[in-house]
């Protein structure tokens, strides 16, 4: 099966088609019980081609859609994309001055490229010590046409399908691929930064920096966005996110961001905030979405979340005591919140366990915690 046709059964899957019969010789029909319409898909599906046009048409009359839309959809099935944005002030028809758009597309890879290395493991600066797995998967993004509106670049990252889900836990989600945790990692560090310096109005502080840590922001990133923002002819630089259905849930409150020029200076400021950051060797921070919970009979639980641990995938839990914090947890895993856990890891078993108990919380919620 191609990726293209995989794609296809899918969108019909999640829109209310089914295949309820043998596929025969030719290819597969598909019924839609609520318009009791029918489409017929052959084994073999070929983008433009005559099999494609019909099919494609038939989805948009039931979704009353354009047909663009629907291949869009389509062909999106299994990518998350990044539609980044320089809106400028010297707007001549959806174009920008050719310079500002070459450095927009050059620092916006360097951001990309940065998250994709603090995604595996957060740090303050990289120091040009970027992990060698991370970049191959940056690699792997391209680089869409452009779109109207200001200048519009999407920047489209293929996605895998989480692995089966462990149903002995009592209540368990699909990890994250490493993939969406990369293009994650971009939205949460663009969000960080917004939250840190553009909406409260104020330089940022030093006991501001475990917080942009936590959500990827290195000297790097900082850095990169600030080459953007101070590009004469953009008011600001944004992301609006599209994620793949064939990746999992998606991530909770990760859609669209700006950052605009006049934080440039505060911006700058960040970066020097963490190239004057040091850490704790023997507390690790490690961020993901929870992926199981398991209550115990008396009183709260274990909750688990999916994180990267020495440039590693893996799964680190943290014992839970009261009811309410497990609830919320429980909470947050049905939402897809990504979480950030803090502590000193160790091996108990199989399983990797945090040593601070109650010591996971929504990411955006997250204040920094004194070691006892």
């Amino acid at each position: 099966m191609t990726d293209l046709h995989r794609n296809l059964a899918l969108y019909l899957q999640s829109h209310g088609w089914a295949s309820l019969r043998d596929a025969g010789a030719a290819g597969r029909l598909w019924d839609h019980e609520e318009t009791d319409l029918s489409v017929a898909v052959p084994h073999e599906v070929k983008e433009g081609s005559l099999d494609w046009r019909s099919i494609t048409a038939r989805l948009a009359e039931v979704e009353r859609v354009t047909v663009e839309q629907v291949v869009a959809d389509i062909l999106f099935m299994s990518t998350d994309v990044a539609n980044l944005r320089a809106a400028n002030d010297l707007v001549i028809t959806d174009t920008i001055p050719y310079e500002a758009g070459t450095a927009m597309m050059r620092d916006a890879w360097r951001m990309f490229r940065s998250c994709a290395t603090t995604s595996m493991k957060v740090r303050a600066q990289i120091r040009g010590n970027y992990n060698k797995d991370a970049d191959e998967i940056a690699g792997t993004a391209r680089m869409a046409h452009t779109k109207r509106g200001s200048f519009i670049i999407p920047l489209l990252l293929p996605v895998s399908e989480p692995v089966p889900v462990d149903t002995v836990l009592v209540d368990a989600a699909p990890p994250e691929p490493v993939e969406r945790r990369v293009m994650r990692t971009f939205a949460e560090a663009l969000t960080k930064v917004h939250e840190v310096v553009v909406t409260p109005e104020r330089e940022p502080r030093q006991e501001d920096a475990l917080n942009l840590i936590f959500a990827g922001v290195s000297a790097e990133f900082a850095t990169a966005l600030h080459h953007v923002l101070s590009a004469e002819a953009v008011a600001e630089f944004g992301a609006e996110f599209q994620w793949a259905p064939v990746a999992g849930p998606h991530p909770e409150n990760l859609n669209k961001v700006s950052i605009p020029a006049a934080a440039a200076p505060r911006v700058e400021a960040v970066a020097k905030v963490l190239r004057n950051e040091t850490q704790d060797p023997g507390i690790e921070i490690l961020t993901g979405p929870i992926v199981a919970v398991a209550r115990d009979p008396e009183q709260g639980g274990t909750v688990t979340i999916d994180t990267f641990r020495k440039s590693r995938s893996t799964h680190v839990s943290v014992r839970v005591t009261e009811d309410q914090r497990f609830d919320d947890a429980l909470d947050w895993m049905k939402r897809r919140t990504t979480v950030a856990l803090e502590g000193r890891i160790s091996r108990h078993g199989n399983v990797l366990m945090s040593d601070r108990h109650n010591g996971v919380e929504p990411l955006s919620a997250r204040q920094l915690v004194t070691d006892e």
